[in-house]
């Protein structure tokens, strides 16, 4: 995918919903909301890879079934090697079952419960996180264990400098 396929890049829907918009449209899958198959979840990585500008096969589904609100996400965890110096990651939620803004004659088939409808869009909704870590073991394409930094962790950390040696709070 290349940075002209996007429309203008990214944008927030009335719902705060960020997006990128893209020149096409695509064929979203129906996805369980409760019990998100493997099947499917391989699916929405297609289509990232196709679509969202970056993403590869070194992102790592981190399988934490979040729900914000009543919506659920899929979370893909991507690290390189300045991030791990720096303890961190990014997290890249999908926003699966939201079909903001599609029409009624955009979405196939008949709504079922505890299921999203296939829709045609050209929108990818997600959330973008840069999350500190203590430690972050992959499993092949998944993540197998995560150990996230505390507010109180974070708040600590923050009377050292990066070579570990402490400082005064609020000074370079």
């Amino acid at each position: 995918m290349n940075q002209a396929s996007l429309k203008n890049n990214y944008y927030i829907d009335n719902f705060k919903h960020p997006y990128i918009r893209l020149n096409e449209t695509f064929t979203w899958p129906s996805i369980h909301l409760v019990e998100t198959s493997s099947s499917e979840i391989e699916a929405i990585r297609s289509i990232l890879i196709k679509y969202w500008p970056g993403f590869n096969s070194d992102f790592a589904l981190w399988q934490n079934d979040i729900f914000s609100g009543n919506q659920k996400t899929i979370s893909f965890v991507y690290q390189n090697q300045q991030l791990k110096q720096s303890e961190m990651m990014i997290e890249l939620r999908v926003l699966i079952g939201y079909a903001g803004g599609a029409d009624t004659n955009e979405i196939n088939g008949i709504v079922k419960q505890n299921r999203s409808p296939e829709f045609l869009t050209d929108r990818i909704y997600f959330r973008l996180l840069l999350m500190p870590i203590e430690k972050l073991i992959f499993h092949g394409s998944q993540v197998q264990e995560i150990d996230l930094l505390t507010f109180s962790e974070i708040l600590e950390a923050s009377n050292y400098s990066l070579t570990r040696e402490y400082k005064e709070l609020w000074t370079t």
